[in-house]
């Protein structure tokens, strides 16, 4: 008995594309001869796939996407007290295990050849950097994954204290602890000061926040204040530095901007701010019965429209009232990398209405997204209208 692993997914596949493996074996001959691939994941057992031999080349070919992405589960879980770190997980990805063995005359073979592997909860683009190839992507580990333009995030100097910004950051080994920290450089106009923050050992993914007042509670001191023009957020990995981000501090219209943090294209959770003009709406459903006109009134015994209290009988009543909320967005002038990014949020599966600090589950309305172009379309914002997920309730009669 010899099972031969042929092919696999890179390390850093998708888990919402399909992962093929191929297989061969020296007893197709045998007979009711099947391929067997079991699926692990924490450890159990979580499926058994058989295969015949394709008929040409006698290879078994398993998908096994559709079981493992099963095991994936929603990550956004940012810390309620703001800090730098807001949240450390590797669930941006399921570890599974792979079995491989075969059938034949009636006995099963298992655990022949096996191996451990990585599925990412990221999706591929057809005109993606690997167009050619876009089951794969290039290994993003050691830097912010986010498609945004890491030069211009904007952030509202009204709200200092009270909103949030998140950047995720994927760690630059795999499933493996390292040494991370955030070094921030603060302009107050002509002055730069540069802030050490401590060190952090975790793995994988990091949502990062770097929100004036994460970062100041991260360095242990006031570092960004209204007087800052504008700083810098570089992740230092390993003792080597990985990346960073710029923002700017300006000042939108009180009371009118709005975050929505959602689930990006990479598997890391963006935060955009929409600083002009938003609009709340609502829409009801309504529903009734019709009571009577008149009732008896037992001391008279005359039919009265109205009791003691003046107060009318009958007509329709309303007895259940439903109300959907929604909100008309317009978000501030935007570059062409971060209008081409936003396409993510419209296609976005997770969408969080950042409120009073709160994260409200939202859904984009929205179904289409048109490119734009610098150099045609000038200057350009994106408007968008979002639903609470939640309806609201009038009072039950």
């Amino acid at each position: 008995m010899a099972i031969t692993i042929n092919s696999q997914p890179s390390s850093y596949s998708s888990m919402h594309s399909p992962l093929y493996y191929v297989v061969t074996s020296d007893n197709t001959s045998e007979t009711n001869f099947k391929y067997v691939c079991d699926i692990y994941v924490g450890g159990n057992l979580v499926a058994r796939l058989k295969s015949f031999p394709q008929p040409v080349n006698s290879k078994g070919i398993f998908d096994v996407s559709r079981v493992v992405r099963d095991y994936w589960n929603s990550y956004f879980k940012p810390n309620t007290t703001p800090t730098a770190f807001s949240y450390i997980t590797s669930d941006i990805y399921v570890n599974y295990e792979i079995k491989f063995g075969e059938e034949y005359d009636g006995t099963t073979y298992l655990n022949l050849e096996e191996l451990d592997a990585f599925a990412y909860n990221f999706y591929p683009d057809f005109f993606s950097k690997d167009i050619l190839s876009p089951y794969r992507s290039e290994i993003p580990y050691g830097q912010y994954i986010t498609n945004r333009n890491k030069l211009t995030l904007v952030f509202d100097k009204n709200k200092l204290s009270t909103q949030r910004l998140f950047v995720p950051y994927l760690a630059s080994e795999q499933n493996t602890d390292v040494d991370i920290k955030i070094q921030v450089y603060v302009r107050n106009g002509s002055t730069l000061t540069t802030y050490d923050g401590p060190i952090v050992t975790e793995r994988d993914l990091f949502l990062i926040d770097v929100s004036p007042v994460a970062l100041n509670t991260y360095l242990g001191t006031s570092a960004i204040t209204a007087n800052t023009t504008s700083y810098d957020v570089e992740v230092f990995d390993e003792n080597v530095e990985r990346d960073f981000v710029r923002v700017t501090l300006d000042c939108f219209p009180k009371s009118e901007s709005l975050n929505l943090h959602f689930l990006n294209a990479l598997g890391g959770y963006d935060t955009m701010n929409f600083a002009l003009v938003n609009r709340q709406s609502r829409a009801g459903q309504k529903k009734s019965f019709s009571a009577l006109e008149y009732e008896l009134n037992t001391s008279t015994s005359v039919m009265d429209r109205f009791n003691s209290n003046n107060v009318f009988y009958g007509g329709a009543k309303q007895f259940w009232g439903e109300q959907s909320i929604s909100f008309k967005l317009t978000s501030n002038w935007v570059n062409q990398t971060d209008y081409t990014w936003l396409k993510e949020l419209i296609y976005s599966p997770e969408v969080y209405l950042e409120w009073n600090g709160y994260y409200l589950p939202v859904n984009i309305t929205d179904s289409a997204w048109q490119e734009k172009k610098n150099y045609q379309d000038k200057q350009f914002n994106l408007e968008l209208n979002v639903e609470l997920a939640s309806k609201v309730n009038a009072q039950f009669r």
